[in-house]
C-alpha cells in the first residue's frame, strides 16, 4: 500500500476542488490518499480518503497578518505528516498550497506542485507581488510541477524560467459514463425546468467573476434575441458580480429571458437539456465546464481564452495563436476573439468581440446542420476526457 498526502485549502469550490475529489475517487485500491484541508466545510464533492484539518477557523481575509500565520501553520503540519507519516509523495493544489508544499521540505517524500491557472493573465495585486515571485523564486525546488495544460507549461518556463523538465502536464479527466447517466436526470427544480422547456437554450456556468466576464455574453445576448425567436440564456454560478450582472439584464429589459441559478454540485440534467454551452472567459487554467459541457454532447462556443480554449476545441492548432478578429469553426467548437474585459455601465454599442460572439451564437440557432454537426464534434471530443488515463499519469509522478 502506498501513502499520498494531498494538499488544498478545502474542498468546497472550483475546479481544484473538483479535481481532487475525480482523482481521489479513482486511484487504484493499492494508494491510500489523505488530504490536509486548512478548515472543515461543507464539502461540494466526494473524495475517498482521510480528511484531516490544520483546525484553524474559516477565513478568506487578505490580512497579510492571517495569510503569514496560516502559511507557517501548514509548513509546521507539513513537516511533521511528511516525517512520520510514510508518504511517498505530498501533492498541492492552488498556489498557496505550493508554496507551504515546497518550503515544507521533500526530504521524506516527493513533492508535486499543481499548477491550476492562468498566472500570466492574473493582474490581480496578490499576483502581481506575491504569487508570480513566489512562483519564479520557489517551483524548481518541487521534484515536479504538474501544469493542467500545454500553455501553463509554456508560460512556466518563458516567464518563470521553471526547469522543462521538472514539467508534466495532465489535463483534468471526468468520469464520463457517470456525467452522460446524470446527463438523463430531469432538474427537480421547478423555475429551471419552466424556463428551458420548449425554448433554444444558450448555458454557462462558473463563478460570477471578474475573469469569467457574463457581462458580455449578456451584452451579446440581448442581440441575439433580437434576430432569434424563442431563445433564453441560462447562467449558472454564484459569485461578486451578480449585482452587476442582475442590473445589465434589468436595463436591457432581458428579464423574462435571462435567468441566473445559483452554483450547483451536478448541473449535468440541466446542461442536458440545454441547447449551446457558452464561455467568455478572459483566461482559465484548463476548462472543467467546457469539458463538462463536451462530455453533455453540447455544441461550444467559447472565447480563445488562454490557456485551454484552443487545446480543447481545436487540440490540432498551434496553441500559441490566439483569435483576434473572426470566428473560427474549429474541429470541436466554435472560438471567438477575448472580450475586452470591460464592464459597461450603460447600454453602448457592442464592441467587435461582442459582435462576433452574438455572430456565433446566431449561426448556431438557425443554421441546424452546423448545431448538429458541432453536437457530435462535441460528444467526440468529451469522450476523451477519461479521468482513468488522468490518473494514471499522476500515479507516474509518485
Amino acid at each position: 500500500m502506498k501513502n499520498i498526502l494531498i494538499l488544498i485549502s478545502e474542498l468546497k469550490g472550483g475546479g481544484a476542488e473538483r479535481a481532487v475529489s475525480n482523482i481521489t475517487l479513482n486511484l487504484p485500491e493499492d494508494i491510500k490518499a489523505t488530504i490536509l484541508v486548512n478548515w472543515i466545510t461543507e464539502r461540494d464533492y466526494p473524495t475517498k480518503g482521510e480528511i484531516i484539518t490544520l483546525g484553524v477557523k474559516k477565513n478568506f481575509s487578505r490580512n497579510v497578518f492571517f495569510q503569514v500565520k496560516l502559511l507557517f501553520k501548514r509548513v509546521k503540519t507539513l513537516r511533521r505528516l511528511k516525517k512520520t507519516g510514510k508518504y511517498c509523495a505530498c501533492i498541492s493544489f492552488m498556489d498557496s498550497a505550493n508554496v507551504a508544499n515546497i518550503i515544507s521540505g521533500r526530504k521524506h517524500c516527493r513533492t508535486i506542485v499543481s499548477v491550476r491557472n492562468s498566472i500570466r493573465n492574473n493582474n490581480s495585486a496578490v499576483y502581481r507581488f506575491v504569487i508570480s515571485p513566489s512562483v519564479r523564486l520557489l517551483y524548481n525546488h518541487a521534484d515536479k510541477v504538474a501544469a493542467v495544460s500545454e500553455g501553463i507549461k509554456q508560460s512556466l518556463i518563458e516567464d518563470y524560467n521553471i526547469k522543462e523538465n521538472k514539467i508534466k502536464v495532465i489535463t483534468n479527466g471526468f468520469d464520463i459514463d457517470g456525467i452522460r447517466r446524470k446527463c438523463e436526470a430531469e432538474t427537480e427544480n421547478d423555475e429551471i425546468r419552466e424556463f428551458i422547456n420548449g425554448a433554444f437554450v444558450y448555458v454557462t456556468m462558473g463563478r460570477l467573476c471578474n475573469q469569467k466576464a457574463q457581462w458580455h455574453l449578456i451584452r451579446a445576448f440581448d442581440r441575439v434575441r433580437s434576430e432569434c425567436g424563442g431563445v433564453r440564456l441560462l447562467i449558472i454560478g454564484s459569485g461578486s458580480e451578480r449585482d452587476y450582472l442582475m442590473s445589465l439584464i434589468e436595463q436591457y429589459g432581458l428579464g423574462q429571458d435571462v435567468l441566473i441559478v445559483p452554483f450547483r454540485k451536478e448541473p449535468f440534467g440541466i446542461l442536458g437539456r440545454c441547447s449551446v454551452f457558452v464561455m467568455t472567459s478572459l483566461f482559465e487554467g484548463y476548462s472543467n465546464a467546457l469539458c463538462e459541457a463536451l462530455i453533455c454532447s453540447l455544441p461550444c462556443v467559447a472565447s480563445d481564452f488562454p490557456t485551454s480554449a484552443r487545446e480543447i476545441l481545436a487540440p490540432d492548432t498551434d496553441i500559441s495563436y490566439r483569435n483576434t478578429d473572426k470566428t473560427e469553426h474549429a474541429k470541436y467548437g466554435v472560438i471567438v476573439p477575448v472580450c475586452s474585459g470591460k464592464k459597461y455601465q450603460d447600454m453602448e454599442p457592442l464592441e467587435a468581440q461582442e459582435k462576433l460572439l452574438a455572430d456565433a451564437m446566431i449561426k448556431l440557432c438557425k443554421d441546424k446542420e452546423c448545431l448538429e454537426r458541432y453536437r457530435n464534434a462535441a460528444a467526440e471530443r468529451g469522450g476523451m476526457l477519461d479521468i482513468k488515463e488522468k490518473v494514471k499519469e499522476w500515479v507516474s509522478l509518485f
